[in-house]
């Protein structure tokens, strides 16, 4: 978290969202000690899914409705309002209603994830770490043995354009569209291609001597290691920059 602060050149986030993490939510209170700490909606819905286990999926489907009516009530009246109705479709005596009572609608609790308790709240209209996390999958898939930069770099860009066309969507009431990832290769990457082929031996030769997935990446690696690139502006224009680069091997 003091690693997080440093990045954010010491200032302090108005509202963070997280899990039911201890440990972060206590890193938080001591490191942004400002900061709202709010639970994320999805996290939050997924423990009453999982307690609700064994019910009828009737049951569970009208539980959901109800908590997704009381974290997103505009009042406090219709939040009890939803409240009231979620714990009439329980037993008193059932493990799940003794969790929605004594947990989940805990003032402590309830005041992390419902939406009235801190009317205005500027949140960009985010109500989960599911943004946080979509991103964090879509980098997983990219950063490893023989992840490529170029990859990388449109991914964070694709990821970054849908979320604002989604505010901006959001916020007109229209639909969200996605926005796909470029796949359009770079003069750069041809010419890494390109280099590849020159030592597409090296991998035809481990696979018939039988190697291994990690030494067989780790050629790959050290294959890509050998493209230089360097790049030069040579021109610059109201348009654009032009850039010429030019590659060799390391040798």
């Amino acid at each position: 978290m003091e690693s997080f602060k440093k990045l954010i050149r010491g200032s302090s986030p108005q509202v963070i969202f997280t899990d039911t993490d201890q440990s972060e939510m206590s890193a938080i209170a001591q490191v942004f000690p400002g900061a709202l700490n709010k639970l994320c909606y999805w996290h939050t819905e997924q423990n009453v899914k999982e307690h609700g286990k064994g019910l009828p999926q009737a049951v569970i489907q009208g539980v959901l409705r109800k908590f997704k009516a009381a974290a997103y009530a505009p009042t406090v009246g219709t939040f009890f309002e939803a409240k009231t109705e979620l714990l009439a479709m329980l037993d008193p005596e059932s493990r799940m209603y003794k969790y929605m009572a004594g947990d989940i609608f805990s003032p402590g609790r309830a005041g992390r994830w419902a939406a009235f308790v801190h009317p205005g709240l500027h949140t960009l209209g985010i109500a989960s770490t599911q943004r946080v996390e979509s991103m964090n999958c879509a980098f997983k898939k990219l950063v490893t043995r023989t992840g490529d930069l170029f990859d990388l770099d449109r991914a964070i860009v694709g990821k970054v354009s849908d979320g604002k066309i989604k505010a901006e969507r959001r916020s007109e009431g229209g639909n969200t569209p996605r926005v796909p990832i470029s796949r359009h290769k770079s003069p750069a990457e041809v010419m890494k291609e390109k280099i590849r082929g020159y030592f597409s031996f090296i991998p035809a030769a481990m696979a018939h001597e039988r190697c291994s997935t990690n030494a067989k990446e780790d050629a790959g690696v050290m294959i890509d290691a050998c493209v230089l690139h360097k790049t030069k502006i040579i021109a610059t224009g109201e348009a654009d920059v032009r850039r010429y680069s030019t590659f060799s091997l390391k040798v």
